[in-house]
């Protein structure tokens, strides 16, 4: 078995069981999602070479939807089939997939900055698991800028990352977000 055999299924097996946690959470579809990203890509890529890169901002998409507020869900079908199609259409043009790809992250970095001050501004708290997810968030926005920056080094650097996000992954299985929130305390400013 290869290295990145390993990653692949330590990674499947990791966010399987961080979707446990989630569970009954309102994040448990984003879980769902990232659980199912890698063992789908990996059969789709076993049984019709389909690169796995090709359906990556469909998951991104799907993930980005799962986060935001289910007014209308058509919307958010429609959506993630533009996404598909675009991403179809590009075909094998690596460059523009990344580029896909970071556009999603950066939505889903919005999206949960815009949570975390809500958070901090209601209950005047820092969730933890919201810090850990955007920190998780800005990883992969980094390693997918950093490859198509440079296609060799950013490719050492997407694994070395991706390794990482792992350990994220081992953090969300004893975590979720109702499991820790720190108090700010803000008292009146004298003189």
């Amino acid at each position: 078995m290869t290295f990145l055999e390993i990653m692949t299924y330590s990674s499947i097996l990791v966010w399987v069981l961080a979707l446990l946690k989630q569970y009954r959470t309102k994040y448990f579809s984003y879980f769902l999602i990232n659980a199912l990203t890698d063992p789908i890509t990996r059969l789709l890529y076993i049984t019709f070479r389909l690169m796995p890169l090709s359906l990556y901002p469909t998951f991104f998409a799907l993930r980005f939807i799962s986060l935001t507020e289910k007014r209308k869900e058509y919307i958010s079908y429609v959506f993630s089939i533009i996404i598909l199609i675009i991403s179809i259409l590009l075909g094998k043009n690596v460059f523009w997939l990344y580029i896909l790809c970071i556009f999603m992250i950066v939505a889903i970095l919005y999206v949960m900055f815009n949570k975390l001050i809500n958070e901090i501004n209601k209950n005047r708290t820092i969730n933890l698991f919201l810090v850990v997810f955007i920190i998780y968030q800005l990883i992969s926005l980094i390693k997918n800028i950093a490859i198509i920056m440079n296609l060799y080094k950013g490719a050492k650097s997407f694994l070395l990352a991706s390794m990482i996000q792992i350990f994220f992954g081992v953090f969300f299985i004893f975590v979720n977000v109702d499991t820790k929130s720190f108090e700010i305390k803000a008292g009146e400013r004298k003189g």
